[in-house]
């Protein structure tokens, strides 16, 4: 029997789109999608948040206080644990271990229409074909915990 071999097509497309326009801050959405060989391409979504009067992309220290950062993780956990389909992969987990996997200081986060998406990328917190996970936080439970400049930027 004779092997047939032929060669992959490799490829690279970058659609990116502002989702939130307001008259202090954009946030962008931005997906990538490429194969550069393997067993199957890959893709990634990322959200960026961009406070364009004080020229500061919007993360983790701009957001929230840190004293308080503590807390965020807390109701991002809370919102991921109830989360279906979230559930439906990590379905031996408890709130602890839920905390422990989503906590990192370069998670993707950009805000949105309710309230700030928190966004984990395929195999981050879950296998290729869980996808893309979106949890959303809502403002008025960040509140509490958010720096002015964040508070005068969402006003």
């Amino acid at each position: 029997s004779t092997y047939s071999s032929f060669p992959a097509t490799l490829y690279q497309s970058i659609d990116l789109r502002a989702r939130i326009f307001t008259d202090k801050f954009v946030t962008y959405q931005m997906f990538t999608n490429y194969f550069y060989g393997g067993a199957h391409g890959y893709f990634r979504e990322k959200l960026v948040s961009y406070d364009y009067i004080h020229q500061n992309k919007i993360d983790l220290d701009y957001l929230f206080k840190e004293q308080y950062k503590e807390k965020v993780w807390e109701l991002l956990s809370e919102v991921a644990f109830e989360d279906e389909k979230y559930k439906n992969s990590h379905d031996d987990y408890d709130l602890e271990d839920v905390r422990s996997q989503l906590q990192s200081d370069d998670v993707d986060l950009g805000l949105g229409d309710e309230g700030v998406v928190f966004s984990y990328q395929p195999y981050e917190i879950g296998s290729f074909a869980d996808g893309t996970f979106h949890f959303i936080v809502p403002y008025e439970k960040l509140m509490p915990y958010l720096t002015d400049k964040a508070k005068w930027c969402l006003e």
